[in-house]
């Protein structure tokens, strides 16, 4: 990895002190000079990738001098192979993907399935964000995203790491173990949901603290460079979906002819065939995503960064569960902390739709709370 900046004379020079038992204070430690994220970067997926950037530019603003790059770990699950040539809208949708990670990530020299061969030299690691803990995604590689092996002298972090479900979840009780015995050895935890406040309680970390999503905790400037590269988007009715249905086809055409707007559907897997009213992008870009959501008078959506990057724009949306998605108690949960959790419509609510349509956001007496769960979340990143 390249050579970082030398620490000014008035920065820390403490030695890392020997490793605390869970719930003590944090002890002074030496500036971070070499640091890796490990994260999920590679699925087409918008919020994986900007959630990614995101944390990795919050890190470089609150550690000035320090080294950092995304490990460029690719398990199998991760290591996605390029799409069959007669596939020409999800080729298209890789290449957008592919062009973003290489002109905006700063990825780890050296790609490698196995985390020890991307460790060399690194003094800290920060696990997250994303379901990084959630090891019905990361099947056999689960351990890699708890440090499995990794030398005690890196000091080990996370960052609004996610194991998924909630608290429901239950962990085969040899993974459970293994996950109890795993988090001893890190410095500093942090979660993205209140559910995993409880369950890093019952693996033996009562001092883990909830922080923001990455995107939702930067600053929103850093999103200007993206948005920059963005096509013309008009302004429309925009639905971003990870579970389209027939409901929220009906919902989006109805909200577009009370609002006399046309209507868009983003997303990575589109219908093959065309729906009247709705237009389709053929692939759409990260930045092209991000303006479609800062110009939209109204976002519609099943997916959690979708609802983040609205209130990073401050745009109107209504959130829409999906009968196919388990995933929205997390949409719930930063609504609910905010107030917001109103903006919840089931699909087929199509009055109560039409009436969020017209009922703006406050988003001035949200700032309040906004800025303290942020600052909170930023104090954290500064404290790795």
């Amino acid at each position: 990895m390249p050579t970082s900046t030398p620490p000014s004379p008035d920065q820390k020079t403490t030695q890392a002190s020997p490793r605390r038992q869970p719930g003590e204070p944090c002890a002074p430690h030496a500036p971070i000079r070499h640091l890796g994220i490990l994260t999920f970067h590679r699925p087409l997926n918008f919020g994986a990738v900007l959630q990614a950037y995101a944390l990795q530019n919050t890190l470089a603003q609150l550690n000035p001098g320090a080294d950092i790059a995304i490990l460029d770990l690719v398990p199998p699950f991760l290591n996605i192979p390029p799409a069959p040539w007669h596939k020409f809208r999800k080729r298209a949708q890789q290449r957008a993907f592919l062009t973003f990670l290489n002109r905006h990530l700063p990825l780890s020299a050296n790609q490698s399935s196995h985390l020890a061969d991307l460790t060399d030299g690194l003094d800290t690691i920060v696990v997250g964000s994303d379901q990084v803990w959630n090891p019905d995604i990361t099947k056999d590689a689960w351990k890699n995203y708890f440090l499995d092996g990794i030398p005690d002298s890196i000091r080990a972090c996370s960052y609004a790491a996610s194991f998924g479900e909630g608290t429901e979840r239950a962990f085969a009780p040899d993974i459970q173990d293994a996950m109890a015995t795993l988090l001893k050895r890190f410095d500093r935890i942090s979660v993205r949901e209140e559910s995993g406040l409880d369950i890093c309680r019952q693996l033996g970390r009562p001092d883990a603290i909830h922080v923001l999503d990455p995107v939702l905790a930067a600053a929103p400037h850093i999103y200007d460079v993206l948005l920059a590269e963005a096509s013309d988007i008009q302004p429309a009715i925009t639905a971003i979906l990870l579970d389209e249905t027939a409901a929220q086809r009906r919902l989006l055409t109805h909200l577009g002819k009370q609002a006399r707007l046309p209507a868009r559907i983003i997303a990575i897997r589109q219908r093959r065939l065309p729906t009247p009213g709705i237009q389709r992008p053929f692939a759409t870009s990260i930045p092209d995503y991000l303006a479609s959501i800062r110009n939209a008078p109204l976002v519609v959506t099943d997916s959690f960064h979708a609802v983040m990057f609205s209130l990073v724009f401050q745009r109107p949306f209504i959130a829409t569960p999906s009968t196919k998605n388990k995933r929205f108690d997390r949409i719930a949960n930063i609504l609910t902390l905010l107030g917001l959790q109103d903006r919840i419509a089931q699909q087929q609510e199509l009055d109560k739709a039409a009436e969020l349509l017209r009922t703006p956001i406050d988003y001035q007496a949200i700032q309040p709370q906004l800025q303290q769960l942020r600052s909170r979340s930023r104090e954290f990143i500064a404290s790795i």
